[in-house]
């Protein structure tokens, strides 16, 4: 029905002005054309988005692991004092959030600045919400805690005794 129409319309043209070509172009094209840099962009940085989080989550992983091992006749010790698994987690994961508040609070200007001078490439412009910041927060937080806390659970739960048989 398009193509039906076209030919009907470049019929008229040449009818009326058959010294000149009949060109022509979709709207819906040259809007795609002009903000395919800007969809190539969010791809690219959703791609990059989820590389960044497996390696941040496998870097957790690697520190709570050193600092779980680093501390294990410690745990060992306040297991046989009467210290319960919650205490030991909270004790290993109250480190691990305070890093966690510190680089949310270093990284929110950053990337408010960040996107704020992306924005202005558009004619529309909008603002950036605070809760958008304070969900991206609470995401991380919630990673780091989770990832914090299955490895810390693991060693919270052995036995105090294999910790300090070697001391």
């Amino acid at each position: 029905m398009r193509d039906n129409r076209l030919e009907q319309i470049r019929k008229v043209w040449t009818d009326i002005f058959p010294d000149y070509p009949f060109n022509y172009e979709f709207l819906d094209d040259k809007y795609n054309n002009q903000y395919r840099k800007e969809l190539t962009t969010g791809r690219l940085i959703k791609f990059f988005s989820f590389i960044c989080l497996i390696l941040s989550i496998i870097g957790v992983w690697g520190v709570s692991s050193s600092i779980v091992i680093r501390k294990t006749k410690e745990i060992g010790i306040r297991k046989v004092n009467g210290a319960k698994v919650r205490n030991i987690l909270l004790m290993l994961n109250v480190s691990f959030l305070r890093w966690c508040i510190i680089a949310f609070l270093l990284a929110t200007p950053v990337a408010l600045y960040i996107v704020g001078k992306w924005f202005e490439n558009y004619v529309y412009k909008t603002n950036i919400s605070w809760w958008i910041f304070i969900l991206a927060g609470l995401i991380v937080g919630f990673i780091v805690l989770i990832t914090v806390t299955v490895q810390s659970w693991r060693t919270a739960r052995r036995n105090p005794v294999e910790a300090l048989r070697y001391e």
